[in-house]
């Protein structure tokens, strides 16, 4: 059970790393076409 939470979490944590790369890459394109 613990494994599983532990493998759920990795897995969450690196689609929130992601999401976050995507999110910053996003603004800091934003502002140089700006």
């Amino acid at each position: 059970m613990v494994l599983l939470y532990m493998s759920v979490s990795a897995d969450f944590n690196n689609l929130v790393h992601q999401l976050h790369l995507a999110y910053y890459d996003a603004c800091k394109n934003k502002r140089n076409t700006q």
